[in-house]
């Protein structure tokens, strides 16, 4: 996750990765007598996590689905 702000300046809690990973920017706005952009929000998933869950059930209901057969 990081945070950018309008004069560049970057504050991040990890390193940025950019394999398997699903990313979502959001511009940071502010509204006073109209909308001004001071900064941007990137968030980031790491979908690895995701499929090893996945991988995981998975074979827990193949092995499930065989003892019951």
């Amino acid at each position: 996750m990081s945070i950018k702000d309008d004069s560049a300046q970057r504050w991040q809690s990890e390193q940025i990765k950019h394999q398997d990973m699903m990313e979502k920017h959001f511009p940071l706005i502010y509204n006073n007598n109209g909308a001004t952009q001071v900064g941007s929000l990137l968030a980031q998933v790491d979908l690895n996590n995701i499929y090893l869950r996945l991988y995981d059930k998975a074979v827990v209901i193949l092995l499930a689905n065989a003892v019951n057969n």
